[in-house]
């Protein structure tokens, strides 16, 4: 079995007492393409560059799952027609690189000023 990462969208209708069964739903699909999810991280509410669906943000959150190669089709399929799943995407990572994620903090962006930084109008 490969290790993947996987970052889910989720529909942004989904409330956070609602989030942890579709956490639950994803992790059975996990399981019925002969997987496991090994780690949860819940990102948060965001805004999407473009729509998808009609929706301008969604909820996202990532996934470290087990999964053999044939499974990673399945997985996709049966997130397609899904429906609180928004977008999959689904890459392979490496045992240097998993624990590098386990080390790393999160990472916020600063905060930037508004009005061009201070330089006026041009």
């Amino acid at each position: 079995m490969n290790t993947y990462e996987a970052l889910v969208i989720f529909k942004p209708m989904v409330d956070t007492d609602n989030l942890d069964g579709q956490f639950k739903n994803f992790e059975k699909m996990v399981e019925k393409a002969n997987g496991s999810v090994t780690k949860v991280t819940k990102i948060g509410r965001k805004r999407l560059p473009f729509e998808i669906s009609k929706f301008k943000d969604g909820f996202f959150s990532s996934f470290v799952l087990k999964l053999p190669s044939e499974g990673i089709a399945a997985l996709r399929k049966t997130c397609a027609l899904s429906d609180e799943v928004l977008r999959i995407t689904i890459i392979r990572v490496t045992e240097e690189e998993l624990k590098l994620m386990a080390e790393a903090t999160p990472h916020h962006a600063p905060v930037r000023p508004g009005g061009g930084g201070g330089r006026g109008r041009r």
